[in-house]
């Protein structure tokens, strides 16, 4: 399995009210690291 097979992103947009509530998520995603591989991957 190559590195960008196993990893996956997204940017959340945020918005007035999100701001508002002072509590909000900008950025989720996964990445895969197998068994002594480097981290992070580069």
């Amino acid at each position: 399995m190559k590195p960008a097979d196993a990893t996956f992103y997204r940017y959340l947009p945020v918005s007035q009210r999100d701001e508002n509530w002072g509590l909000y998520v900008t950025t989720a995603g996964e990445s895969r690291v197998t068994p002594h591989s480097p981290y992070p991957l580069v």
